[in-house]
Order: structure tokens, then sequence, then C-alpha cells
């Protein structure tokens, strides 16, 4: 049975079917705290002071802030203490203001530095550390230059697709051989450009490597290859976006599995890691490729679920439950504008704990 009050969202479920929907939001209970809330507070209306928010600046953000920082700071640097007398002043003074400019920019400029942006700066590096090359005096300085193109190959290795790692790599060594041409250094360079290019390469793509790796055990639950719950974080965001932006129905969808303690004290723990993996198994079948599934408890899983209305949650939480094998309770929530991660999946969450302390039958599970 399925009752619905207009005025919100939200709608819960019950292992044996029974649907129920509260008219009231669940802000209000507790004092205005989620009950069952795992996600934190939801976020304040008022944004956090502008010196707050460039603290909080991703790690992203701030590297490629550093990686300016240091190239304006080298420059400065070489006119303190100049490696030829030949070395250019005015390069070295032009590309270290611009540098340290650019670098202020980024940590007091709102916005998220990702995608075009960040290959552009990235390629900003390259080109002043090609200047820098170019107008060395010496061999030497030249070498001692050139680590920017590392500091770059290092950034896109850990914070870039392989692909894209592959791409500054190239522009890396095309970058230092015009630098090496035109600085019209008499000894031989060739050496030097195969020892930077090589180290820069080798130290790239072994850092994509591990960092591929690590991403993908921070992000997977081992027991279920669901997400985790940082890789649902990050996953959430690409979805909040274009339900904020575009006003596309979201719906989050929180499910607990009844008896789970009971199934762990009487069967063991391996049994229940195993009927954890086949639930999630069974969920993949029913989910769209778009729709993203987590676990983000010992027991609990939460799946955000694109373009799905209120209806449509209701019905892949049915869904979900009949394919489990084993009793559950749910709830569903859908998006609203402004909302967090938090705050959507605290609704669902709320809602899926009213149901279960409503008396929901629990059917331990078969093995």
């Amino acid at each position: 049975m399925t009752r619905r009050d207009e005025g919100t969202n939200t709608v819960a479920t019950s292992g044996d079917g029974a649907s129920a929907v509260l008219g009231v939001d669940p802000m209000s209970m507790a004092g205005g705290r989620y009950p069952g809330h795992r996600y934190g507070r939801p976020c304040r209306s008022q944004g956090p002071p502008r010196l707050a928010r460039i603290v909080r600046r991703p790690a992203s953000a701030w590297t490629l802030s550093a990686l300016y920082a240091g190239a304006g700071l080298k420059c400065l640097f070489d006119l303190a203490a100049p490696l030829g007398a030949d070395m250019p002043v005015w390069v070295r003074t032009t590309v270290g203001m611009t540098s340290l400019l650019v670098a202020g920019l980024i940590c007091l400029v709102d916005a998220r530095w990702t995608g075009v942006a960040v290959h552009q700066l990235l390629g900003g590096v390259t080109a002043m550390t090609t200047m820098l090359v170019a107008s060395s005096a010496t061999l030497g300085g030249a070498m001692i230059a050139a680590v920017g193109y590392q500091s770059v190959g290092i950034y896109a290795g850990f914070f870039l697709s392989r692909r894209a790692t592959a791409a500054h790599l190239i522009t890396i060594s095309a970058g230092f051989a015009v630098g090496l041409a035109s600085s019209g250094l008499p000894e031989t360079s060739v050496a030097a450009w195969l020892t930077v290019s090589g180290a820069t390469t080798i130290t790239a793509l072994a850092l994509s490597s591990l960092t591929r790796q690590l991403r993908r055990f921070a992000q997977e639950d081992p027991v279920t290859g669901a997400l985790s719950r940082a890789g649902l974080s990050k996953a959430a965001g690409p979805l909040l976006a274009a339900a904020e932006r575009h006003g596309q129905p979201l719906a989050a969808v929180v499910i607990d599995l009844d008896g789970f303690k009971q199934i762990n004290d009487s069967a063991g723990h391996a049994a229940g890691d195993q009927l954890l993996a086949t639930v999630a198994v069974r969920w993949r079948a029913q989910l769209r490729q778009s729709d993203e599934l987590a676990r983000t408890g010992g027991d609990e899983f939460v799946i955000l679920a694109p373009g799905t209305d209120d209806q449509g949650a209701r019905a892949l939480s049915k869904r979900l439950m009949a394919e489990a094998g084993t009793a559950c309770s749910a709830g569903s929530a859908m998006y609203r504008p402004g909302d967090t991660l938090a705050a959507l999946v605290s609704r669902a969450d709320a809602e899926m704990y009213r149901v279960k302390k409503g008396g929901a039958v629990t059917v331990l599970a078969r093995f």
C-alpha cells in the first residue's frame, strides 16, 4: 500500500512491500537533525567566509597554484643569484611576476579548476619553462629550469587521466627540445633532453598507474564491488550538478538488509559477505548504466538514479527488494534545489529507519 502527501517528495518502503509517505519534513524531527543520519549535518544556507573557502580549495587547485608559485620564486632566485652574466633579466622578471600573479588568482577565484582550464594552466607552466630553458646562459641553468617540466608531469600523473598525462608528456618533450634548440648553447644537449624527457615520462606514468590503483581501492567496496562512501561522493558530483542546473530529477534510494547481524552471528561473517556480494550482483542487473550503487555501511546500500521521479523511485525500491533474496527496508527521496549529497541521502535514510521502527517483517536469508 502506498500513501503520498503532495507536500513532500519522500517515500518509504518496508520489506513486505508496504509504502508510506510521511507528511512531515524529516528535518523537523529530532530537533532539526536527521534520525539515523550517517552523512553529517546538511550545509548551512549561508556560505562560509571567503578565507574559509580559499582554505578549503581542493588539492588539485592548491597544487596547481604551487606549480606557478614555484616557477615565480625560482625566477626571483635567478635574478638574485644569476647562473650566468648573459642571462636575460627581462625573461625572468616577466615569467616570475606572471607566475606569482596566476598562482594568486588560482587561490582567490572561486571556480572549479578542472577540464580545459587545468590543461591550459599546465600548458602555461610548460610554455614558461620552455622560455626559461631558452634564455638559460648555461646547460646547467637549463637543466635546473627543466624542473618545471617534471612538476607538470607529476601533477598530470596524479590528477589527470592516462591519456591526458601522455598528451602533456609529448608537449613537455617537444617544449624542452625547442627550448634547448633556441638557447644557442655550444654544449651538446641531446643527452640532457633524453635525461629530462625520459625521467619525466617514467615518473609521470608510474605515478599515474599507482594513483589509479589507489583510487580504485579507495572508491570501491572490496566485498561487493559497489562504490564505497568516497566513491559515491565523487560519483554524485556530476549528478547533483545536472539536477541543480537543468532541473533533471534525481532520486536516492537507501536499502538496509534486515536481520543482517543475526546472519553474521549464526552463519559467520563469510556467509554475511557472500550475501552482500550476491545482493549487489542481483541489484546491478536491475540498474541502468547511469545509476550508481554504493555500499555505505555494514548492510546499507545507496542508489542514485538520475532521471527518475518519485514514482519511479518507489518502483525501483520494490524491484530491488524483490531481487534481494532477503528481507529489506528501503526509503527514497527526491532531489530538491540546493541539496547536497548528505541532505538528499539523509531524507531517504530517515524514511528507511522510520519504516524499520514501524515493525517491518524480517525474514532471515536462506543459504
